[in-house]
Order: structure tokens, then C-alpha cells, then sequence
């Protein structure tokens, strides 16, 4: 039983804890990164939240969609609770950089498919983006909100919420691949936060610190909600600040006595690299008592360096904490016992190839994988992603999932809401229904260890990109590149998840060129860097009957150089 079991909804999780201390803090953002831009007690959390609730019922849009278009900061924070107050579905979505086309047509594509009755945004942002959605949305069927419009003094109603009314629509999809909301409720919202807690032991008056991006489910999720739902307060900054000084993110935790604070495997390994010992000086990180690692592989080797570089400032290795999660289970999956040591074992790669697991000593031939813990709250089987069967203990499979923090589905995709959300056993009717992850692993003694993907996502840096955004630019530029005869995969060298693109060419001529195009339009399209570009003759791409890139094949073929290449294209 989760802690926080007995509210039906946000709302009623929330105004006891207000009730209970009005004074206490709940959200502190820092402006630059390092200095206070404003803070809000519990009390100050819920007359913002009510003030903005009241406009949205005033405007009937109880049981409606508002798409939030706000920077990071308090404005933001109140926007999420504001929504769940009034009972109103919030959809959030980066804040495209200027003159980012890619990040722009991005939100366009999210625009489109959520239909918002409402969009909630700043006076300056308005008027900016207005004029760039009036192509895609009917702007006279909605509602342009902002702070001037709220009314200190307006009526808010407790919402008649039940668990299952929708909470908000998290998107995980590229600009150009189809859009695909995932469908949140209150009760998953709930039931993950409370997973969360008891995983992670959050207490009242711990202090949780962030520079997630809060449109991410680990910024959403694992830190707004996870902490002030469990009665913490919570530190901001923007994503920016700690990319552009990553020692603002241990000084935070240093300054406030941060207890709960973590991000993606690359964030540990960029404070090992950008964070001099001079920076270090009068940092104290012994009040860190959970510094989780998820969203892309946690790499043993990260947590080793990180632990071995911080320690002289007061970090516990037992603080570092693995842990598995996804949008499409709200968040959080599983993690590691509070406390204690990361579970890390070796095992025989070339079994591992063969989705076979065979224990080996560490050395040549082994590989260390980190444990992701065990699940809480929730049932984890292994399954061929083939033929649907439970596999046998020794097997790789695909990580399947049931438990209350499963989502609803896909907005308005009912059969790949099914497929993806409705899987059932081989030979079990009465198992399930089960998510499908789309991500391979084992169990082992009860832990979960995460091996790769089944499905096609690639993460880099913390980042979701989808391969078809990529393969379309690809296309792009080079005319002679058909569709369907190219693939974006993600390949580990050096412990790190990198880009390679594999294109069909119908002639060995201007290699180079192509290849450094390619680079090009990559890095300025998605931001991203190709570790290597592949040129390939044609019909060298693994596919299916019908035509469709096997990316998984792909991948494996590319591993084993079993590739028709035309040549190796020189470094562009």
C-alpha cells in the first residue's frame, strides 16, 4: 500500500498537506541558476492554483484540454496545479527556441492533435506565437490566457473528480512522426507519486532539487509531484543554467541541504568532466540522500567516476540510485532499495548478443550492467516480443508491465493504444492486460536489468528523438535517397548512446559530400551530432515483407559490420 492512498485525485491529495501547514515552502525558483526569483509556501501554492482555477470554470473549461506555453518558473508551477484544481486536462510542451524551426513545428504538431480549448501563455508569448499556430488550430474556437486575466478574487468550485478523469496528456513524439499523447489520470498520477515515495522513502520536509525540464515526465512527475505531494518543498532552475554551469546543480543541492535530486545517466558524467575542484570549494552534499539515475542506460562506469570525484565532498555512494521508468507508465517503474548500494553485475556479452544471460567474471569478454532495481507497486513479466510467450528464466525479452500508474493510453489512437497498452500472455488469458515498453531486459533474483530497445526511440543526452524525424531529414538531402531506404539507430561506444544513420545509395559517387550534408542538416534539424554516416548499396537495409525498415536488424547487422557498403565516407 502506497502512502498516499485515499485522495482520489491531486486536489485532494494537496489541500490537506495545505491545511495541515499553509506556511510551509513548497517551490523556490532560482532566475540565473543560482539566485532566488521568488518562492511559494503551500498556502501561496494553493491561492494561486485557485485563482487560476476560477478563470478556467469561468470559461467552461472543466473536462477540456489547455495547452501550456510558459518558461520555466513559478507562473508555470501554478499552471499545472491550476489546471488540476479546475478540473481542466493540461498539455505541456517545450518552448521552441528562437529561430529553432524543428522545436517550433514540434509544438505545432502537438497543437494539432491535442485541439486545445485553451492555451495558457504570457502577453509577449502570446502575441509570438498567435500568428504561427493560426495555420494549424481554429484560433477562434480558443481561449488565450494569461496572469492579467486572473482574478485574485475569483469563485473557484472543488472539482467533482473522480480517479479516472484525465490529469494531463504527457507527448513523447518527434515533429514529423505521428503525435501520440499519452493519456495520464489522476489516479495514475497518484498511484505513481505514492510508488515514488515509498521507493525513494520521501518524507515531509525533505527538499528536493531540479533543472529537469518540467515538460519531461522526470521533471513532471519525478520532482513537481513527487515532492509536493509528499509534503516536500522544491527547488527549481531552468535546464539551461545547469547545461551552461553544470557546478550550479551541486551548489543548490550544497545551499538548500537538497535530499532528493537526480536526471539522466549524462548529467552525472558532465559534472565529472565541466566541474573543477576550485568550483568544488565549500559544496557539502551529504544532505543528498537519493540521487537517482534514469531515462537514458545507467552506466556502471558513471556511477563508479561519480561517486569516486564527489565523495571528498560528503556524497554517500549508497545515495546513487538506478531506476527505470517511462511516460506510458506515468513515470516511475522501478528503482533500488533506498539506501543501499547499486546492485552492478558482469555477464557474458557474447551470450548477451544472443538474448541469452550468462553470469561472467569482469574482465575481457563481460559486461557490467547496473540493476534497475526491483518494481514497487507493480507487476513486471519478460516476454518474447515475437510470440507474445512469458520467457523462461535466462532470456532476454521484452519488459512488460501492469500496476495502477499504467496510463490510459494513446490520445485518440485506439489501436495503438492497444497494441501498446492492451498485450496479453501466450497461453495466460487470465494475466494482464499488460504495457508492452518497448525496452529489452531480465529479471534477476527479483532485479531488473535493462538491456536496450525493442522499440525504435533513441535517447541521447537525455533527449527523446525519434528515428523517423531523423530519417526524414535525411531524405531531404539527398534526393536520391528514396523513402524507406534509410535508418536512424542508436549504437554504444565508449559507454555512451551515439547516432548513426544508414542510407541506400544507387551509386558509389560523391560520398563525402553526401555524408557531410547529412552531418549538417542533422546537428541543425535535431541537435544532434552523427557518430558515423553509413552508405549503403541498394538493398542492403534489413527489412520486412512488406517493405518496412527493421531498425532493431539494423542495428545488429551494422554491430556485426554484415553491411554492404559502399565505401567508409571520410569524417565530414
Amino acid at each position: 500500500m502506497t502512502r498516499l492512498e485515499g485522495a482520489s485525485n491531486v486536489v485532494d491529495r494537496l489541500r490537506p498537506l495545505v491545511e495541515r501547514d499553509p506556511d510551509a515552502l513548497a517551490f523556490t525558483f532560482l532566475g540565473d541558476g543560482e539566485h532566488e526569483s521568488g518562492r511559494w509556501t503551500y498556502g501561496q501554492l494553493d491561492r494561486e492554483s485557485r485563482a487560476l482555477a476560477a478563470l478556467l470554470q469561468e470559461h467552461n473549461l472543466v473536462g477540456e484540454r489547455a495547452l501550456l506555453l510558459l518558461p520555466p518558473g513559478l507562473e508555470l508551477i501554478c499552471a499545472l496545479f491550476g489546471c488540476l484544481y479546475a478540473g481542466t486536462t493540461f498539455v505541456i510542451s517545450p518552448i521552441p527556441p528562437p529561430r529553432k524551426e524543428a522545436a517550433f513545428n514540434r509544438l505545432l504538431s502537438i497543437a494539432a492533435d491535442c485541439r486545445p480549448r485553451a492555451v495558457i501563455t504570457t502577453p509577449k508569448l502570446k502575441e509570438a506565437f498567435q500568428a504561427g499556430m493560426a495555420g494549424v488550430l481554429d484560433l477562434e474556437g480558443i481561449r488565450w490566457l494569461t496572469g492579467e486575466d486572473v482574478d485574485p478574487a475569483g469563485e473557484w468550485r472543488p472539482p467533482d473528480l473522480d480517479g479516472g478523469r484525465l490529469a494531463f496528456l504527457q507527448y513523447t513524439s518527434g515533429s514529423t512522426a505521428a503525435p501520440r499523447g499519452v493519456m495520464v489520470s489522476h489516479k495514475n498520477l497518484l498511484a505513481n507519486v505514492g510508488q515514488i515515495a515509498e521507493g525513494m522513502n520521501l518524507r515531509p520536509g525533505g527538499v528536493g532539487i531540479s533543472w529537469l525540464p518540467v515538460h519531461h515526465d522526470m521533471g513532471l512527475v519525478g520532482m513537481v509531484f513527487a515532492t509536493i505531494c509528499s509534503g516536500m518543498s522544491c527547488v527549481l532552475m531552468s535546464p539551461l543554467h545547469f547545461i551552461q554551469k553544470p557546478v550550479r546543480w551541486l551548489k543548490a543541492i550544497s545551499q538548500y541541504q537538497g535530499s532528493l535530486s537526480g536526471a539522466p545517466n549524462f548529467a552525472y558524467d558532465l559534472c565529472v568532466r565541466k566541474i573543477t575542484p576550485e568550483q568544488c570549494e565549500g559544496i557539502d552534499l551529504r544532505s543528498w540522500r537519493v540521487a537517482f539515475n534514469g531515462a537514458e542506460p545507467v552506466r556502471a562506469a558513471t556511477l563508479e567516476r561519480f561517486a569516486e570525484r564527489f565523495s571528498v565532498l560528503g556524497l554517500r555512494p549508497q545515495a546513487l540510485y538506478p531506476c527505470y521508468g517511462l511516460a506510458e507508465a506515468t513515470l516511475f517503474v522501478g528503482g533500488s532499495t533506498w539506501d543501499r548500494p547499486a546492485v552492478i553485475h558482469t555477464y557474458d556479452i557474447a551470450a548477451l548478443q544472443e538474448d541469452r544471460v550468462v553470469p561472467a567474471p569482469a574482465g575481457e569478454g563481460a559486461r557490467a550492467l547496473v540493476s534497475s532495481g526491483r518494481p514497487w507497486g507493480q507487476e513486471v513479466v519478460i516476454a518474447d516480443p515475437e510470440t507474445a510467450s512469458r520467457c523462461t528464466p535466462g532470456r532476454i525479452g521484452e519488459i512488460w508491465l501492469a500496476g495502477p500508474n499504467v496510463c490510459q493510453g494513446y490520445w485518440e489512437l485506439p489501436q495503438e493504444s492497444a497494441r501498446t497498452f492492451g498485450a496479453r500472455l501466450t497461453g495466460e488469458p487470465e494475466a494482464g492486460p499488460f504495457l508492452r515498453t518497448g525496452d529489452l531486459g531480465f529479471l534477476d533474483d527479483g532485479d531488473l536489468f535493462v538491456t536496450g530497445r525493442y522499440k525504435d526511440l533513441i535517447i541521447i543526452a537525455g533527449s527523446n528523438h525519434y528515428p523517423q524525424d531523423i530519417e526524414q531529414t535525411v531524405e531531404e538531402v539527398e534526393p536520391s535517397i528514396r523513402p524507406g531506404s534509410c535508418a536512424a539507430i542508436a549504437v554504444d561506444v565508449d559507454e555512451e548512446e551515439r547516432l548513426v544513420v544508414l542510407a541506400e545509395l544507387p551509386r558509389g559517387e560523391a560520398l563525402t559530400e553526401t555524408a557531410r550534408s547529412i552531418r549538417s542538416r542533422v546537428a541543425a534539424e535535431h541537435d544532434l551530432r552523427v557518430h558515423d554516416v553509413a552508405l549503403l548499396r541498394p538493398g542492403s537495409l534489413p527489412k520486412t515483407t512488406s517493405g518496412k525498415i527493421q531498425r532493431h536488424a539494423c542495428k545488429a547487422a551494422y554491430r556485426n559490420r554484415k553491411l554492404a557498403l559502399w565505401e567508409s565516407p571520410v569524417e565530414a
